[in-house]
């Protein structure tokens, strides 16, 4: 029998993760297989080694899946996703920069060929955070350009948390942590390394 958390993860999944078209996106399917093989293994107690299979699936999917996406007017596709504790928005998840273990960022990424923003979002927060929850708001897009001159457009949603894994894709591979903020530590630590990233937060605390 599939076990409840399961089908709850797969309804959220299947809720979120639609192509333009309103099909389910490959990716999901891979996400969702990721996410099962993962739980079923935290539920017989295996969280000792479940890393082995886990990686072994996602490296061989993200070989197929990392192309990179733009919008006609040059701007790379980008979705974000902000993790707020409750609707009350005082506490968000932040994750540890890829760059650096003392940096603090929102989860985030690019779109994949034929995927939606909302549905990048979610497959981020599960790989970059290793959360999943349910959309109280969307902001954005916004536009940013690097320092190298790198344009990205970023759709960014606003999550109530749900559900918290005690392992996940980038702390496998990476060693990424994530970590709860109230919202003024959150606006200093985004100040410091992602400005960008803090006029996201402000203009959700903004919506409350």
């Amino acid at each position: 029998m599939v076990p409840g958390r399961l089908l709850q993860a797969k309804s959220r999944m299947e809720s979120n993760c639609k192509t333009e078209s309103g099909e389910h996106s490959d990716y999901y399917f891979r996400t969702f297989e990721w996410a099962t093989n993962y739980i079923i293994l935290n539920m017989l107690d295996l969280v000792h080694k479940p890393g082995e299979c886990i990686l072994q699936r996602k490296k061989t999917a993200k070989l197929a899946c990392n192309i990179r996406t733009y919008y006609p007017d040059g701007y790379r596709k980008r979705a974000a996703g902000l993790c707020f504790r409750s609707e009350s928005k005082n506490e968000v998840l932040l994750v540890s920069s890829s760059r650096s273990s003392n940096a603090w960022v929102i989860p985030g990424g690019g779109l994949e060929p034929n995927e939606d923003s909302s549905c990048a979002a979610v497959r981020e927060l599960l790989e970059e955070a290793g959360v999943t929850g349910t959309v109280i708001g969307t902001l954005g897009p916004f536009d940013d350009i690097t320092a190298n001159g790198t344009k990205h457009r970023t759709s960014v949603y606003s999550f109530v948390v749900t559900e918290e894994f005690e392992l996940w894709e980038d702390k496998l591979r990476i060693g990424r942590v994530r970590k709860w903020f109230p919202i003024e530590d959150a606006l200093r630590q985004l100040r410091l390394y992602k400005p960008n990233q803090e006029r996201y937060l402000r203009k959700a605390v903004m919506d409350t």
